[in-house]
């Protein structure tokens, strides 16, 4: 497992949903099954603005590796207001030769 590779795609992710830039992540094809207006009810839903965490904080991830497939599934608890909250993004990761991707599950209270 690559655990650098995965925290620098959580974290840009992270960034795009602080940065409100829902269409970008579309375009990347990181939202998965969502759109960009999706997402972005997803975000408002939960009230607060989606903030970026403390860089120790992407340390303590929940990293769950598929079984044979170069991919992972991660729970990163989302910062809301400049404080770690229940929004939760699920996520699945992956890493191959070909593919480095993060591609969103859902965001939801957990």
């Amino acid at each position: 497992m690559d655990k650098k590779k995965i925290i620098f795609l959580l974290k840009t992710l992270v960034e795009s949903l602080v940065n409100k830039e829902y269409s970008t992540i579309e375009r990347r094809g990181e939202s998965g099954e969502y759109n960009a207006e999706e997402i972005k009810d997803l975000v408002e839903e939960y009230g607060g603005n989606i903030t970026t965490p403390p860089e120790e904080d992407y340390k303590n991830i929940n990293i769950i590796k598929i079984e044979s497939e170069p991919e992972y599934a991660i729970e990163y608890e989302l910062w809301v207001d400049n404080e770690k909250s229940d929004l939760t993004l699920s996520a699945n990761i992956r890493l191959n030769e070909s593919e480095r991707k993060i591609i969103i599950e859902n965001i939801h209270v957990l």
